[in-house]
């Protein structure tokens, strides 16, 4: 199984500033579905000290995210 973040398409990878900025501090625990890499779970996590789940449909990407999110 080829888990390097290199080789995911990069339209599903990265900063989501747009969604960060809809969340409030109260926003305890979040579900991500469809969840990528973890790339933006991990960002509310440091952010908002919140739990993140995720729901990846690629295996290879759910691995990864695996390793950032609960």
């Amino acid at each position: 199984m080829n888990t390097s973040e290199d080789s995911f398409n990069p339209s599903y990878v990265g900063e989501r500033t747009d969604i960060l900025q809809l969340l409030k501090k109260t926003d305890l625990d979040v579900l991500d579905v469809g969840c990528s890499n973890g790339t933006l779970g991990e960002s509310i996590k440091k952010r908002f000290g919140s739990c993140v789940y995720g729901i990846e449909l690629s295996p290879e990407m759910a691995e990864v995210a695996k390793q950032k999110l609960e």
